[in-house]
């Protein structure tokens, strides 16, 4: 938990006159928009449920016989102009690459990227001198000075105030949840979004399947088979796979049992060569909210005369150029409502 320590009435005033804005979640969009405000001298604060920020940029560790091995289970590689929209980012303020990158060919003449340590270390790199609260649910928002400005309001029963603005940057159907007490009508629109969620197996076989970066099943059930060892990981002789499941099917199986939707994933496998009699883990991820059936068709939902703004990926489609398309756009709605 972060806590701003005042020491004089002088440092009081002077915060108290500094545009301050509270961004909820720190996944791709959010920890973008933070970067934005710090260019543009407006503090900010993030908040975010996890023990770790990155959002659905996750990766998962696992120890065994003496390896860490590591799956992306979310989004599990970028592209190169991402990868550049994310390094303009940091280099402006001086933050160099604390990662190595290994430049891949997939599906056809596609160039993809990864990073040997995880996808999670994107985040961590744009986290960098944040200030940032973990493990901080933030269960709604409250009006302050007058209703000008928010109150944030943890599952601890923390409160922390105040704001100018409240960003979120959550699933829509949580940022509903979050502004309820808003009184504004982005909760309405929000409440009619649809969320699409995504199931994600994470494999370890001996020995490794010999597959590349990505490989497409053609099945009605899995999205695509990823090869962690193509990463540069060490495994030895393990072979390390990241499967994910096509949305529309695993949207219709989110209330089913894991057994159920494990064994339905690891059948669907054998298009791939795999046999469940070489498995030595396997582990299934639900990511409820992965994306949303129709995206809102615009960069951000906003209440401009509430100071509120709604923002991520599922506003343009699904993806990481969509969460960056959408950071851009609204932290400069933001910055030119407060500059």
């Amino acid at each position: 938990m972060f806590f701003v320590q005042l020491d004089t009435a002088t440092t009081l005033m002077n915060l108290a006159q500094t545009p301050r804005v509270a961004i909820i979640g720190a996944g791709l969009t959010g920890l973008s928009i933070a970067r934005r405000f710090v260019e543009a001298g407006i503090e900010s604060q993030l908040f975010d449920k996890s023990r770790g920020v990155s959002g659905r940029m996750a990766t998962r560790r696992l120890e065994m016989n003496g390896l860490t091995l590591r799956f992306d289970h979310g989004s599990p590689f970028l592209t190169p102009p991402q990868m550049q929209a994310i390094a303009e980012q940091m280099n402006s303020l001086a933050h160099p690459m604390p990662f190595d990158v290994a430049t891949h060919s997939a599906l056809g003449d596609e160039s993809l990227i990864c990073i040997a340590d995880g996808m999670n270390q994107v985040g961590k790199w744009l986290a960098s001198g944040l200030k940032i609260h973990l493990s901080q649910q933030v269960t709604e928002i409250v009006p302050s000075d007058g209703n000008r400005r928010w109150q944030i309001v943890t599952a601890d029963d923390v409160v922390i105030d105040d704001f100018d603005w409240v960003v979120t940057t959550t699933p829509p159907r949580q940022a509903a949840d979050i502004l309820r007490l808003s009184n504004s009508a982005v909760v309405r629109t929000l409440n009619t979004i649809e969320p699409q969620g995504c199931w994600s197996l994470m494999i370890v076989t001996e020995p490794a399947l010999p597959l590349s970066l990505v490989s497409d099943p053609g099945s009605e059930i899995i999205e695509r088979v990823i090869n962690e060892n193509a990463k540069g990981r060490s495994s030895e002789h393990l072979g390390l796979c990241t499967v994910h499941a096509k949305r529309p099917w695993s949207q219709r199986h989110m209330g089913s049992s894991k057994a159920d939707v494990q064994n339905a994933m690891i059948a669907a496998l054998q298009a791939v060569g795999f046999d469940s009699q070489n498995t030595l883990h396997a582990q299934l991820h639900r990511w409820l909210y992965a994306g949303v059936v129709q995206p809102l068709g615009q960069p951000y939902l906003a209440d401009m005369q509430r100071g509120l703004i709604c923002a991520g990926d599922w506003c343009l489609g699904n993806d990481i150029d969509s969460a960056l398309a959408s950071a851009d756009a609204t932290a400069a709605k933001v910055i030119q409502s407060l500059l």
